[in-house]
């Protein structure tokens, strides 16, 4: 896996131990939890479009596990692939 700041091309791979090369974007993001606020770790990822990627699978990249909350096909015209993720763990 190679390291990479938002929005370099990078390395993802997916539980399948599939990799692929995608355009990670860090987001901001915060829950709110009774009387305390947390950040949490969230991302866009733009990939080639595929059409095996579902929203049961994760993606694995430097070190985290993000978990797949959407995916979809901006343009829809196949040729990319947008996934909003969150980290499940870190």
């Amino acid at each position: 896996m190679t390291a990479g700041v938002a929005g370099d091309q990078s390395t993802i791979t997916f539980v399948k131990h599939c990799k692929a090369f995608a355009s990670i974007k860090w987001l901001a993001g915060k829950e709110s939890n009774s009387d305390r606020d947390s950040t949490l770790g969230k991302a866009e990822i733009k990939m080639r479009y595929r059409s095996d990627i579902t929203n049961k699978m994760r993606v694995h990249y430097d070190g985290n596990v993000f978990e797949i909350e959407d995916n979809f096909d901006k343009s829809s015209r196949r040729q990319y692939l947008t996934i909003m993720a969150k980290v499940v763990n870190k």
